[in-house]
């Protein structure tokens, strides 16, 4: 479920009520917002001293900063390789394995691209004599 905030001007009025005395579902009723909204609010207020949302963290990343060095380190060079390439070369470097898909993911993070560069075709005697005519 997604996490609902109400605003930082109704956590002020709500946490100026309660300090005056009036309970938590009254408060609520006369704002309009859940009590566990209200509530979290107070303990937010009390423990943190701030009226905002908290940041969250999530998922710590796969990969360091120092394994990400040896990415881009593997990426950098006149020999071009793909994921799958790239990502058994790391994984013998590193102690943690990744997927090719995690190394694809940092990559884009990195803004790295893949481009192929288009072969030319070469001229033959035949198209060079009919260019100077």
């Amino acid at each position: 479920m997604e996490k609902k905030s109400i605003g930082e001007y109704k956590c002020v009025q709500a946490v100026a009520l309660y300090d005056a005395g009036f309970t938590i579902s009254g408060v609520a009723r006369q704002l309009n917002i859940s009590w566990i909204c209200f509530k979290n609010a107070i303990i937010r207020h009390r423990d943190h001293g701030t009226f905002k949302d908290l940041s969250r963290t999530g998922r710590p990343l796969k990969l360091r900063p120092r394994t990400a060095h040896h990415l881009k380190r593997l990426v950098h060079g006149k020999n071009r390789a793909n994921a799958n390439i790239i990502t058994q070369k790391l994984n013998d470097l590193s102690i943690i394995h990744v997927s090719s898909r995690t190394v694809r993911r940092h990559l884009h993070k990195m803004e790295y691209t893949y481009s192929a560069q288009i072969k030319k075709s070469y001229l033959k005697k035949i198209h060079k004599m009919k260019r100077i005519a």
